[in-house]
């Protein structure tokens, strides 16, 4: 399946549209979620055309929804989401300098959510080229810990997100010759299944910063230790082979930090 069939008809133009204003408006911006996974040709078996992308604010947001709604966006009963002239629904997330720095992001009406992970999803962002245009999109490693952090959240929490990571676990350099180095990162005898997974830790270990180290490493000691593992995602000990490997990957030294597998 090329990428035009992943991603649909209609999130093209949205996210081409997208990129048009914010290069305008000289805004730093970055593709993320389950759309940006199916970017990084990761199937997945549920169908998703929404659109979630993090914005750097250095003014004000109200601004920028207001260009995108002169470009033919609608706005919606949620502040940060609108919907696109082809009809997909964009939710943007904005992160001001003071949110890179406290890890939260505060919407006018006095709640918030977290903003951990998403300055790497911006400083890290790698540029794909679409058929009709090039985008920002994060990396996958960044992509994973934000999908096991979402996992676990109090406002997200369910499945969608879990099996997101799973599927990225699954078929990380699945293609090539990458699987095949990873003794020379540990001891570990992995399996070929296992090795992306650990590589997938390995790296978002590499370009994470420390808050989101530690949010990853409590939001994936939390599901290893959820008695709903089993009945929430698929057959547990697949579940807990794939976690493991990672967990192993992200170890300060997989040389030495041996979680069972």
């Amino acid at each position: 399946m090329d990428l035009v069939e992943r991603l649909g008809p209609k999130a093209l133009p949205s996210l081409c549209l997208l990129n048009e204003t914010f290069v305008q408006m000289r805004i730093h911006y970055s593709l993320i979620g389950a759309t940006a996974l199916l970017v990084h040709h990761i199937d997945l078996p549920r169908i998703t055309q929404d659109l979630d992308v993090v914005v750097a604010i250095r003014g004000s947001f109200t601004d920028t929804l207001d260009e995108l709604v002169t470009r033919g966006f609608r706005r919606t009963k949620t502040a940060h989401r609108l919907v696109s002239p082809q009809d997909t629904q964009v939710d943007i997330l904005p992160v001001s300098s003071k949110g890179a720095k406290t890890g939260v992001i505060e919407w006018p009406d006095g709640t918030t959510m977290t903003a951990v992970g998403l300055k790497e999803a911006l400083d890290l962002a790698v540029h794909v080229l679409l058929p009709d245009c090039e985008i920002r999109v994060a990396p996958l490693p960044i992509l994973a810990g934000l999908k096991l952090i979402a996992s676990t959240s109090a406002q997200r929490r369910g499945k969608d997100d879990l099996n997101d990571l799973l599927e990225c676990l699954e078929q990380y350099e699945l293609q090539g010759e990458r699987r095949f180095s990873v003794y020379d990162l540990t001891d570990r005898e992995l399996t070929f299944d296992q090795a992306g997974a650990f590589l997938l830790g390995h790296e978002l270990k590499t370009a994470a910063q420390p808050v989101t180290l530690r949010a990853v490493h409590n939001a994936l000691s939390a599901t290893l230790e959820s008695p709903l593992l089993s009945r929430r995602l698929r057959t547990q000990d697949r579940v807990e082979e794939l976690l493991l490997s990672f967990q192993v990957g992200l170890s300060p030294n997989p040389f030495r930090e041996k979680p069972p597998i």
